[in-house]
């Protein structure tokens, strides 16, 4: 990623000059940066995370004052349910080899990161919900991405992936309401989230 940054002429003079600096925190772990960082960009990975209240309290922690979060997560995703139904399912569910969920649950009320953002101490700017319209070109698209996830969860033997892919076909299709016909259109809700620390 440095590299890249490098050979864009207007960031490199900001990054040679140390006045831009690129970091990757783990966030669970970030002492060494309290109150160190201007500006957090956290796009598509709190879905990830299932106690987002540390997650967000941490970067309150990182952040001097004045400083921004930019903050877009999934709350609501019908590949994630179906993830979720598929290894809970008695079928699949022995072939479990993570107990880990790829995606943690969410809470879908409009204003309760809102308010959680709040009582942590930001000031949000700004807290939007919205729905996006997403698509499969069909089920192979739909496998290729799915089977991404599965296998780091669960461990289906060769014999029996037919049966696998069938299934989570069958069930993602049935969680988007899909006619038959076309590309598999679905729904996913995203919040955007913006505060700064005070």
């Amino acid at each position: 990623m440095t590299e890249e940054i490098l050979k864009d002429e207007f960031l490199a003079e900001y990054v040679c000059k140390e006045i831009l600096q690129f970091h990757l925190i783990d966030i669970v772990d970030c002492l060494d940066y309290r109150n160190v960082v201007n500006k957090i960009v956290c796009r598509n990975v709190l879905q990830q995370i299932t106690d987002k209240e540390l997650a967000f309290g941490n970067m309150y922690d990182l952040l001097r004052p004045g400083g921004h979060a930019g903050i877009l997560f999934c709350i609501v995703n019908p590949v994630d349910a179906c993830q979720v139904l598929i290894n809970a399912s008695r079928n699949w569910s022995q072939y479990r080899i993570n107990p880990m969920p790829f995606f943690a649950k969410a809470n879908i009320e409009d204003v309760y990161y809102k308010f959680l953002l709040e009582d942590i101490g930001f000031r949000v700017v700004r807290s939007e919900k919205r729905d996006v319209q997403l698509q499969f070109l069909n089920d192979q698209s739909f496998l290729t991405e799915f089977l991404a996830y599965s296998t780091i969860l669960l461990k289906i033997p060769e014999d029996r992936m037919t049966q696998f892919k069938e299934e989570s076909v069958s069930l993602f299709k049935r969680l988007i309401g899909y006619s038959g016909s076309g590309p598999l259109c679905y729904e996913a809700s995203e919040l955007l989230l913006l505060a700064i620390k005070p």
